[in-house]
């Protein structure tokens, strides 16, 4: 059963799909890396979650701020495959 909640999330989803599959795809991908940050920002346990899995990943062959930088890239990149997605359909 969808909540109300679930419901404005996939409504807030598709909008920003199809606003981002009309920009240049340049600006399109600095939006979606934006975006990016914004979840990395905004969702902490899936921050926690992709650092402890760099750090067992890693170890100690990368320090502590090179995993948090690495895990801000990839949820940068997540948003920017948000972009590719987008297009997909023109």
């Amino acid at each position: 059963m969808q909540t109300l909640g679930n419901r404005l999330l996939y409504s807030l989803a598709v909008s920003v799909l199809g606003g981002l599959a009309h920009l240049p795809r340049g600006l399109a991908y600095w939006l979606g890396a934006r975006l990016g940050d914004l979840l990395y920002l905004g969702l902490a346990e899936r921050r926690r979650i992709t650092l402890a899995n760099l750090a067992l990943a890693f170890g100690t062959d990368k320090t502590p701020a090179e995993r948090r930088r690495l895990a801000r890239t990839t949820f940068r990149n997540l948003g920017q495959h948000c972009v590719d997605f987008s297009h997909l359909s023109q």
